[in-house]
């Protein structure tokens, strides 16, 4: 298409007709999906570092990379969770995961579990109970961590535990 050099009408009719074809998209819901997100990943005791995480490449292999880089060892008992929520990434909701999130380097929810119960099950103390306790009510939300709180006998045991009357602190 040609256009005639100081024909402004020529111009704005090209830019109403522009406009009227983008009149229907709603841009503010328009994203680019991008096989790798520049993130931070916080470790505790250390400050948040930037890092890739590929889109395309699993989960699992990421947190090794991840561990690696913090010389971390066992990186299968590790995962990751958004900071504000606390809720675990997995293949299935990583998606949701944006460009510029916060993200915790932490137990993964099996090992978590495990410890947990190990906690309320044979305490140290009242308090390392009821930490354990506060913990999993806060945990509970994450329905990975819950699947294996389950997995574990976890409510099982914390309700034959109230029925008996011997889960006091």
């Amino acid at each position: 298409m040609s256009v005639k050099s100081g024909s402004s009408n020529s111009r704005s009719s090209q830019m109403s007709h522009l406009e009227g074809k983008l009149a229907g998209i709603q841009l503010r819901d328009f994203e680019i999906k991008r096989d790798v997100l520049k993130i931070a990943i916080s470790f505790p005791d250390s400050p948040p570092r930037l890092y890739e995480i590929n889109q395309k490449t699993s989960l699992k292999n990421n947190i090794s990379e991840f561990c690696k880089a913090w010389s971390i060892p066992d990186p299968h008992d590790y995962a990751l969770q958004v900071s504000d929520s606390q809720l675990y990434i997995t293949e299935e909701n990583r998606h949701e995961v944006r460009d510029g999130s916060l993200l915790n380097l932490t137990t993964a929810p099996w090992k978590a579990a495990e410890s947990l119960m190990r906690q309320i099950r044979k305490p140290e103390t009242a308090e390392g109970k009821v930490a354990a306790l506060m913990k999993i009510s806060k945990l509970s939300a994450d329905p990975t961590f819950s699947e294996e709180f389950i997995r574990h006998k976890g409510v099982e045991w914390i309700v034959s535990s109230v029925e008996k009357g011997t889960l006091q602190v």
